[in-house]
């Protein structure tokens, strides 16, 4: 259910990640999974090429560009007494736009191919008849945190081990990962 989420407590590593930066939570659980890609990839012993570092620094500078994008559009021409003008809204803010919307697609992209991925590897079918084939990209584009929160308790045993933060696989890194 909704609740779900909360079955390890609040305080658990993956229920912050999955509210608050599912990038991380989804590179762990990509981690575990040993997925290098956003497509079917495993190998043994394969790194993830999308690691634990990789994507935090990526989430940063991220958020840094568009604090900075929006600063310079917007702050630092309020500050000085003058809007800015159509044409530096224009050559800024469209190309961050896309490149924001391309980020976005490929988180996305890369959650619904490991839903896709878990479901195939556990057997797990989809449920209703309502949209056959397309439940993994509606449950991840309208439930991100949920289906997030969903994978990662799937994914790793939570009663044996305690979750981590900043580990590449959200484990202790003792614990050996199912390929």
């Amino acid at each position: 259910g909704l609740m779900d989420g909360l079955f390890e407590g609040p305080l658990h590593p993956l229920f912050w990640h999955s509210w608050f930066c599912p990038t991380i939570a989804l590179a762990q659980i990509m981690a575990r999974l040993r997925i290098v890609g956003p497509h079917k990839t495993k190998g043994f012993l394969l790194k993830s090429k999308l690691d634990l570092t990789t994507t935090v620094l990526l989430t940063f500078l991220f958020y840094f560009v568009n604090i900075m994008v929006v600063y310079v559009l917007f702050g630092r021409g309020y500050l000085l007494g003058k809007a800015p003008s159509t044409s530096l809204l224009i050559s800024c803010g469209i190309p961050v736009l896309l490149i924001d919307a391309a980020v976005v697609g490929l988180f996305y992209f890369s959650l619904i191919k490991t839903r896709k991925i878990i479901r195939e590897n556990y057997e797990i079918p989809e449920e209703g008849n309502q949209c056959p084939g397309h439940e993994d990209a509606l449950v991840s584009i309208f439930c991100t945190s949920c289906a997030v929160s969903q994978m990662g308790r799937h994914t790793a045993d939570f009663s044996t081990y305690r979750g981590h933060c900043c580990t590449e696989t959200g484990l202790p890194d003792h614990v050996a990962c199912d390929v």
